[in-house]
C-alpha cells in the first residue's frame, strides 16, 4: 500500500515531467512538455475531488441505530469508507459508528 502511494505521489509526476507529446491544432504542430501536463492533472483532480465531496455532503444519511437523518461534514465525506452507497459515519445524534445508507426521504 505504501509503495503504491509513493509511486503515485512521487514517481508518476516525475514520469509525466519527463514525457512530452505533440499537439496538432489545425495545420500547426506544438510540442507540449510534461511540465504543462502535471499542473493540468492536479487542477483536474482537485476539481473532481471538490465535486465528489460536495455531492456526498448533499445526501442525507440515516443512522442504523437511532434512525435519524444527517448530512455529513466535509471531513467525514472525504475520509469515509464506503461499501456500495453506504458510508462509514459517526452519527451526530447518538454517536453510533457504522455504515449508514443514504436516506431517500425529503427533509
Amino acid at each position: 500500500m505504501k509503495k503504491r502511494f509513493l509511486f503515485s505521489l512521487v514517481l508518476l509526476p516525475l514520469l509525466l515531467c519527463l514525457t512530452s507529446c505533440t499537439v496538432n491544432w489545425g495545420t500547426e504542430q506544438y510540442q507540449v512538455s510534461g511540465y504543462i501536463l502535471v499542473p493540468i492533472l492536479i487542477i483536474f483532480s482537485a476539481i473532481l475531488f471538490t465535486i465528489s465531496t460536495r455531492l456526498i455532503m448533499s445526501y442525507p444519511f440515516r443512522c442504523q441505530k437511532c434512525g435519524k437523518t444527517f448530512h455529513p461534514q466535509w471531513q467525514q465525506a472525504i475520509l469515509s469508507i464506503h461499501i456500495g452507497s453506504s458510508r462509514l459515519f459517526r452519527c451526530p445524534h447518538c454517536g453510533h459508528r457504522g455504515f449508514c445508507p443514504p436516506s431517500h426521504e425529503k427533509e
